[in-house]
């Protein structure tokens, strides 16, 4: 499961970036990835909690790499890589697996990161007045092939935090 995660984290002159999974089990099914796309400028972050435990659940955890992964190259928007990550997982995998996953386009020249939350929680943003509750965008992936995912922007600023957590924290 270790293999899935990053090799190694982006270094963005302004940003800094860190993950960590401790799985309840010996395998598990979360897992998280940030990834910088040269080409286009843009940080995809994601943090997805498969439901169920063990090596199903693991492997499942390469299935929503790949898929979502896959999908971000021509996709217009965070969403639309979410939605189509949900079809596929609906259509493709057991009706009691189910996803949460929240998943993110930051672009570090606006300083601007686009979230879209598939019922993951905790999830928030931090500025040094206030913390925000980035509350779910849609539901739970792989349940409904209809499901619509919509986006949440967040305006970054110096010292601002977002955190990401699944239901182990």
């Amino acid at each position: 499961q270790r293999t899935l995660l990053p090799k190694t984290i982006p270094q963005i002159s302004g940003f800094e970036f860190a993950g960590r999974l401790l799985p309840a089990a010996e395998v598990g099914g979360d897992y998280w990835s940030i990834k910088h796309h040269k080409s286009t400028g843009i940080v995809t972050l994601k943090l997805a909690d498969i439901s169920g435990h063990g090596l199903a659940a693991a492997t499942l955890v390469a299935a929503v790499k790949f898929i979502s992964g896959g999908y971000y190259s021509g996709a217009a928007s965070a969403s639309e890589v979410m939605q189509k990550t949900n079809q596929v997982l609906t259509r493709e995998t057991p009706h009691e697996i189910l996803v949460s996953m929240v998943y993110g386009w930051l672009n570090p020249n606006k300083k601007k990161l686009t979230l879209v939350n598939a019922g993951l929680e905790p999830v928030f943003a931090c500025t040094k007045t206030q913390c925000l509750d980035i509350v779910p965008t849609g539901p739970v992936m792989g349940f409904n092939e209809d499901s619509e995912y919509t986006e949440f922007d967040i305006d970054l600023s110096e010292g601002d935090v977002v955190f990401f957590g699944s239901d182990g924290i």
